[in-house]
């Protein structure tokens, strides 16, 4: 069976609110399933709940915009996006049309996010008191300040076999897509193009999910381009609380394979929440145009067997709150706020990386041995100057972290850090085009 939603009362001029049209589409395919077909034109709504067994089709020159009033976005006690889907299987988008979140209604321009460096000890770093603009005036890469703003675009919650293909994704105002508790999905040929000035816009974002293919993915963001972690609770955070049900589990079998990432934040993070993350598979990835390329975070719960290989990834600073330091490749055991113990990151194999970054791979473990089995094989790694070099450069950015003196620390310009680790290194080659000195050999 198939929907045409300009048939069930949508107008796509861009102004009419379809919510309630489009919702009624929906429902009429609850029980027996079908393509909910979207054809060409600009169909503004408020949020929309998927049902099992339905396909979302967006034709050439659809699009679906996000309404502009949060009042339009309330789901319960949560803020959403625009779609959800709950305890559902066999759900696909797909098509050669655009979701829009409306970002840009939701954000104050050359207004700078709130100040976030109570977190750290600028003493750490090698600037001190001179350097890092973190919650300076700066705008010219944001993060900006939002005015009250909707959740996760898209949610998947406790949900099989979820497809989305080759669907265009711009303007989330918080996560694009976060897919909860689910199993067996599938992610192919999307295009995420977020303003990389807004903050929490992931990208892709999976929380305590297995089974999962990230591949042929072309995603630019502010916030993590690609993230995977083991959140159960949204720690008073409303916007991503639709969901999140509290669930034990792990995040684990994940492919990202063949994309292309860029963010001011992450291009990949791989840890956070109580769940622990394993088995992740990374490969034939570029990462252009981040702040990190890719972190491995243990916070609250271990993570395990991580591979990646035959990447490219390119680093650079950037002005303002971003978490990150130019590192290529991050992996960080330190004990998160309010937490009584570190946890463990074990058996990272990194092959056939092509690295030039402001500052080299970091491996930091603030207890000894929580970080073990690291082994780099032909990583070809060439420093670079950044031109925000003097203001945050040779540094890393561990946080959050309990201890706010070793949040922000100087690292030097050397091609590795690491600290509490072994790691085995073959056939690396390092290479140093910076013209200042080590701030650790002044």
């Amino acid at each position: 069976m198939q929907i045409d939603i300009s048939q069930q009362g949508c107008i796509g001029d861009g102004m009419t609110l379809n919510t309630r049209a489009l919702q009624s589409a929906a429902d009429q395919l609850r029980e027996c399933g079908g393509t909910l077909y979207v054809p060409a034109g600009k169909f503004l709504t408020g949020v929309i709940r998927l049902y099992s067994n339905i396909t979302l089709h967006l034709a050439a020159g659809a699009s679906l915009v996000s309404s502009a009033q949060l009042a339009d976005h309330v789901v319960g006690e949560c803020i959403a996006g625009l779609l959800y889907a709950f305890d559902a299987e066999n759900i696909t988008i797909r098509g050669e049309g655009l979701i829009d979140g409306n970002a840009i209604a939701f954000f104050q321009e050359n207004v700078a996010h709130a100040n976030c460096g109570a977190d750290i000890d600028t003493a750490s770093t090698w600037q001190g008191q001179h350097g890092l603009h973190y919650g300076s005036d700066s705008t010219e890469h944001g993060p900006l300040r939002s005015l009250g703003r909707p959740g996760n675009l898209i949610v998947f919650a406790r949900c099989k076999n979820v497809i989305m293909e080759e669907i265009s994704i711009t303007g989330a105002t918080y996560w694009t897509i976060h897919a909860a508790d689910c199993q067996t999905i599938r992610f192919d040929r999307l295009k995420i193009d977020n303003d990389p000035r807004h903050p929490n816009n992931d990208g892709i974002h999976l929380t305590t999910c297995r089974d999962a293919y990230i591949t042929h993915c072309k995603i630019h963001t502010g916030d993590d381009a690609i993230a995977l972690t083991g959140f159960n609770h949204p720690a008073g955070e409303r916007e991503i609380a639709l969901g999140l049900s509290g669930l034990n589990g792990e995040c684990r079998d994940i492919l990202i394979a063949n994309c292309e990432l860029s963010s001011r934040s992450s291009a990949i993070r791989i840890g956070f929440g109580v769940n622990p993350t394993r088995h992740v598979h990374i490969r034939d990835c570029s990462i252009k145009d981040s702040q990190r390329g890719l972190l491995v975070h243990a916070p609250q719960a271990d993570v395990s067997n991580i591979t990646m290989e035959r990447c490219d990834i390119e680093t650079q600073l950037f002005h303002g709150a971003w978490w990150g330091c130019g590192e290529p490749v991050s992996l960080v055991s330190v004990r998160f706020p309010n937490t009584p113990k570190s946890y463990g990151i074990k058996d990272v194999s990194l092959s056939k990386l092509r690295i030039r970054s402001p500052v080299g791979i970091v491996a930091y473990s603030e207890c000894p041995n929580d970080i073990e089995k690291i082994d780099l094989n032909q990583v070809e790694l060439t420093l670079v100057d950044d031109p925000l070099d003097l203001i945050k450069g040779g540094n890393a950015d561990l946080r959050p972290a309990a201890d706010r003196h070793i949040a922000v620390v100087s690292i030097g310009w050397e091609p590795t850090h690491f600290i509490n680790i072994e790691a085995t290194l073959l056939d690396c080659t390092f290479g140093n085009e910076k013209s200042l000195i080590s701030p650790h050999h002044q």
